[in-house]
């Protein structure tokens, strides 16, 4: 089984009274769990901006932006946890469905 990527490891670490979301009927490969914190997106198109989180899984996180964010899906952005005050790491993602209110990304393993 893979490493939950950082981004993951530290909130599961730091907010112990997360509860295990209901999992969606599309065949998923990793259960997502509700969970809210604020993570900030960055892309060379973009003004670095936070947003709140949805549901985060082991392979990914959904942020709530909105029509904010104008990429279009495949893009490649690097999330980071925007709550973590010292050296917080840096998570690279790809945009894989956007809807009306935000965006869903899969996290991407070096």
């Amino acid at each position: 089984m893979p490493l939950l990527p950082n981004l993951c490891k530290l909130h599961l670490a730091i907010n112990k009274n997360i509860t295990t979301g209901e999992q969606m009927r599309e065949q998923r490969q990793h259960p997502r769990t509700s969970f809210t914190a604020r993570v900030k997106i960055m892309h060379p198109d973009l003004v670095d901006n936070s947003y709140p989180t949805r549901d985060v899984a082991q392979g990914g996180v959904f942020l709530y932006c909105g029509d904010e964010i104008r990429l279009p899906a495949g893009t490649e952005v690097i999330v980071q946890d925007d709550e973590i005050l010292e050296d917080p790491p840096q998570v690279k993602a790809r945009i894989v469905r956007i809807d009306s209110d935000g965006i869903a990304l899969m996290f991407i393993e070096d």
